[in-house]
C-alpha cells in the first residue's frame, strides 16, 4: 500500500495564527487598562467624596458651637484682646481675638485660615457681673453664678474695652466670706469640681495675673463669662501636603496641628453680615470674605459660608477638567495656582455649607 503523506501547518498559517492571537491580547490588555482606569477613578471620587463629607461636619459641627459661654457679650468686649496663658503650651503667654468666628485671607491662590472659639460650660450662657477684682479674688453681684473650680473664664471690665483676660478658677462662686459669693483666679493647686482631684493651675500665671486686677488700678464693675472646663479655639488651614489641618489655639502651637482630611486643595470661607440690620442674609453684597475695617457691628455676622475643593488622587493622561471650579453657588471661582501646573489632569469635587452662628443669634436676642 502506498504510504499516506502527513501535512502540517506551512510557515505562512503559523505566522497568520500568531498574528491573530497578539491582535486579541493587545484587545484584551486594552479593554483591561481601561476597565482598571475607571476603577481608579470611581475609587478615588468615591473616595473624595467620603472626605469632603467629613470635612464640611467637622468644620460645620465646630462653627454651630461658636460663642457658647459668650453669646451674649456686651458690644463693647466683643472683639477685645484676650491675654491668655497655659503652663504646658509653648509659648506659654499668648493672645487671641474674642470673636464666634474670625476668617483670616490667604494671600493670592492660598486657603483661608478660620479660627473657631467655644466654650463647653453646660450650666452658664449668660455673663455674670462682679462689683470689684483684686488679688485674683472677684466680688459677684448675684449669689449664684453657677461657676466652678476648674471654669475657664473670660474676664471684662467696665473700664477699658480693648483688652481681655482668659483665666481658670481656682474657686467657683460657692466660695464666700462675710456671704458674699466671690470667685478666684491663683496660680495655685486646688481641688477641681470636675474631676474631685488636686490639680495646678496652668492658666492664671505670666503677665495675666495683673491684667484685670493689679494692685495700683484695683478694677470697679465688670463682667465673667464661662467657657466651662474644655474651651477650643480650633484653627483651621491647609498646609503644604494639601491636607485639612485643626489644632486648639488654647492649647497648643501652630506645629502641633493633625490632620482631618486628604487631598484638600482649597478651603475658602466668608462672613454673612447682615448690613441693612433686616436679620436675615438677603444678597451676594451680604457675602464677605473680609468684614469692613472699621464700624463692623460683630451681632450683625448671622452665617458663615465655607467651601473645600477637594481633588482625586487618580492622574489621567488626557484633561479632564476644563474649567477652574467654582463656588458660592457657582459665583466664585477656585484659584488653582497651588494645585500644580499639570491641574488639569485630576477631577475635583466642591463641599460647601452654610452655618449659622445660632448662640450670638440667641445671646443678642436674649
Amino acid at each position: 500500500m502506498r504510504m499516506r503523506t502527513e501535512q502540517g501547518f506551512s510557515l505562512i498559517e503559523i505566522m497568520i495564527g500568531l498574528t491573530v492571537g497578539l491582535v486579541s491580547l493587545l484587545a484584551l490588555y486594552q479593554l483591561y487598562a481601561v476597565s482598571e482606569g475607571r476603577q481608579r477613578t470611581a475609587m478615588s471620587l468615591s473616595t473624595a467624596q467620603a472626605t469632603g463629607a467629613m470635612a464640611l461636619f467637622s468644620i460645620g459641627r465646630d462653627i454651630r458651637s461658636a460663642a457658647l459661654g459668650f453669646g451674649g457679650i456686651g458690644k463693647t468686649h466683643l472683639g477685645c484682646t484676650v491675654h491668655a496663658y497655659h503652663g504646658q503650651r509653648t509659648p506659654a503667654s499668648f493672645e487671641f481675638r474674642l470673636l464666634p468666628v474670625l476668617i483670616q485671607q490667604g494671600s493670592g491662590d492660598e486657603s483661608d485660615t478660620v479660627w473657631v472659639l467655644s466654650g463647653s460650660s453646660s450650666t452658664m450662657v449668660t455673663g455674670v457681673r462682679y462689683l470689684r477684682s483684686g488679688a485674683g479674688t472677684f466680688t459677684l453681684e448675684q449669689t449664684h453664678a453657677g461657676i466652678h473650680a476648674g471654669d475657664v473664664l473670660v474676664g471684662t471690665s467696665d473700664s477699658f474695652s480693648d483688652r481681655c483676660l482668659l483665666m481658670e478658677a481656682t474657686a467657683g462662686s460657692g466660695t464666700e466670706r462675710l456671704g458674699t459669693r466671690l470667685v478666684k483666679r491663683e496660680a495655685v493647686s486646688y481641688r477641681n469640681f470636675y474631676s474631685g482631684q488636686d490639680v495646678q493651675a496652668l492658666r492664671n500665671g505670666g503677665n495675666s495675673t495683673s491684667l484685670l486686677d493689679k494692685s495700683d488700678t484695683n478694677l470697679g464693675e465688670g463682667m465673667l463669662y464661662n467657657l466651662g472646663p474644655e474651651p477650643v479655639l480650633h484653627v483651621w488651614g491647609v498646609n503644604g501636603n494639601r491636607s485639612l489641618t485643626r489644632y486648639n489655639h488654647l492649647t497648643e502651637a501652630s506645629g502641633q496641628q493633625v490632620e482631618v482630611a486628604q487631598d484638600i486643595i482649597q478651603f475658602k470661607a466668608e462672613y454673612g453680615y447682615d448690613a441693612d440690620a433686616n436679620g436675615m442674609i438677603d444678597g451676594s453684597t451680604e457675602w464677605m470674605a473680609a468684614l469692613p475695617a472699621s464700624g463692623v457691628q460683630w451681632e450683625r455676622v448671622l452665617a458663615v459660608r465655607i467651601a473645600v475643593l477637594l481633588r482625586s488622587s487618580h492622574y489621567d493622561k488626557a484633561e479632564v477638567t476644563s474649567a477652574k471650579p467654582r463656588w458660592a453657588h457657582g459665583s466664585k471661582e477656585f484659584g488653582m495656582g497651588t494645585a500644580g501646573s499639570d491641574w488639569k489632569h485630576y477631577r475635583y469635587r466642591v463641599y460647601e455649607s452654610v452655618i449659622s452662628l445660632r448662640n450670638v443669634i440667641w445671646g443678642q436676642a436674649a
